[in-house]
């Protein structure tokens, strides 16, 4: 469940399933007010950066990822983290989004409930396209803010900077409480992978309504097995664990039943819900080595 106002704790009597609040009376005041803000002839965004585009452009671009939360995109920019959790703010909680964004347009901070951001200079200034690697202006604000204002030692300012991006598990299921959510649980690794369970433990809790989180090696798209496969790429859940040519989604099995059967696992990633994770067609055991545990949130 996802708070909506900034009390510092959950309450005890919160249902167990998230809060889906979306709020579009909200969310079109805020985007009416930044249309007439933006309309000023002195309007000054706080973020200075070279192709942005127009103010035009970020509130048709926003608007449509509070329509389709999954065009938030990281693109080329090692911003998974990012993109994942603010996916799930999008989906659950668009007010909270668009609010979030729209602070960080107009004056560099921005905050949700108790998830404060405040990114650098170099973040505001930064470059969003250089050779192909691109990433749309509102999702560099949302995004490389978010992981910005987290790093203590690196200034994400760049499409192209790798380290300042990485997200760790125990940082992404922060960001979830700070948000508001009351139900976190972080069970991923940066050295192991996880095993079949695991995995199937994570489809249960997406089938039990919670937002999942997955810790996966980019490997697993183009198998066979590297030679060394560590965690690389944050996807979230957006449909069903399915199991053989009949996409049967029978949890109940025995692990050892379910080893050897093809899995299919659909995500949000990359601008898209619906991109197949395992497109070589692994077994539920292979893939298990390419997947390092989940951060999930109800």
């Amino acid at each position: 469940m996802i708070r909506t106002s900034s009390a510092s704790t959950c309450s005890p009597h919160v249902s167990p399933t998230r809060l889906i609040n979306r709020d579009l009376s909200t969310v079109n005041t805020l985007l009416t007010e930044l249309q007439i803000k933006v309309s000023s002839a002195n309007f000054k965004p706080a973020f200075q950066i070279t192709n942005s585009g127009t103010p035009q452009q970020f509130i048709s671009d926003l608007t449509a990822r509070v329509k389709q939360p999954w065009l938030i995109n990281q693109s080329a920019a090692s911003l998974c983290g990012p993109a994942a959790f603010m996916y799930c703010i999008a989906k659950d909680a668009p007010n909270l989004y668009v609010k979030y964004v729209i602070d960080l347009y107009l004056s560099g901070k921005g905050s949700i409930n108790n998830l404060h951001v405040e990114p650098s200079e170099d973040c505001r200034k930064g470059i969003i396209s250089s050779g192909k690697s691109s990433i749309a202006f509102v999702d560099w604000i949302a995004l490389a803010s978010l992981r910005d204002s987290e790093n203590s030692l690196f200034d994400y300012q760049s499409v192209t900077d790798q380290v300042g991006g990485i997200t760790l598990p125990g940082i992404l299921a922060k960001w979830f409480k700070l948000a508001g959510y009351c139900n976190v649980n972080s069970s991923a690794s940066i050295v192991w992978s996880q095993g079949p369970k695991h995995l199937v433990d994570a489809a249960i809790s997406y089938q039990n309504n919670k937002n999942v989180c997955l810790f996966v090696s980019g490997k697993s798209l183009n198998s066979p097995f590297a030679v060394k496969i560590f965690p690389s790429h944050w996807v979230v859940m957006s449909d069903h664990l399915a199991f053989g040519d009949s996409f049967h989604k029978d949890y109940s099995k025995k692990i050892e039943d379910l080893k050897k059967e093809t899995i299919s696992l659909p995500v949000y990633t990359w601008g898209s819900e619906k991109r197949e994770w395992n497109p070589q067609h692994l077994s539920l055991d292979d893939f298990s080595s390419y997947y390092f545990g989940s951060v999930t949130v109800g």
